[in-house]
């Protein structure tokens, strides 16, 4: 078990510098933020983030390629770079999620990473910011209300695919 941990924690690593080495303009930002174990943790099935931080599960990272990792950490580190655990405000955590990672993707897909194949990625909110597709979204829903929203936040970080 170690031993694939350690396998996966390489495979972080080199999807970290392959992410710097092709895209410099992101290089500074992956640097500073650090990656957290969150393996085991029942809030932490793949990789999510606190906008300080990015959280993995080595047991989700370790069935990825190269490729796919790279776009989950260039996913997590944008989330980050544009404010979206900040600008949820008092917005159903599970709806504003989805929102994020549907803006999140449109936008790595825009400038030319490769979604994996699980990522949301609608070209119908693909020059929407997060606060315009949670509110097309949340229209959808009937009376117009997220699902067990109440402005309160877990406390724990947005976990993001």
């Amino acid at each position: 078990m170690p031993e694939e941990s350690d396998e996966a924690w390489k495979a972080i690593r080199r999807a970290r510098v392959g992410l710097m080495m092709s895209h410099p303009y992101l290089a500074a930002a992956i640097a500073r933020l650090p990656s957290i174990d969150a393996s085991g943790r029942a809030w932490c099935q793949t990789c999510a983030t606190d906008g300080y931080a990015i959280y993995v599960n080595t047991a989700f990272t370790a069935t990825l390629g190269d490729g796919d990792l790279m776009f989950v950490m260039a996913h997590e580190l944008v989330h980050c770079i544009v404010g979206h655990v900040d600008r949820r405000g008092n917005r159903d955590p599970f709806l504003w999620n989805v929102a994020s990672d549907l803006a999140t993707n449109a936008l790595l897909a825009a400038h030319g990473f490769v979604p994996m194949p699980s990522a949301l990625l609608d070209d119908a909110f693909a020059s929407m910011t997060a606060e315009g597709i949670y509110d097309a979204l949340l229209s959808r829903r009937p009376g117009g209300r997220a699902a067990g929203q109440s402005g309160r936040s877990s406390g724990r970080p947005t976990e993001s695919g």
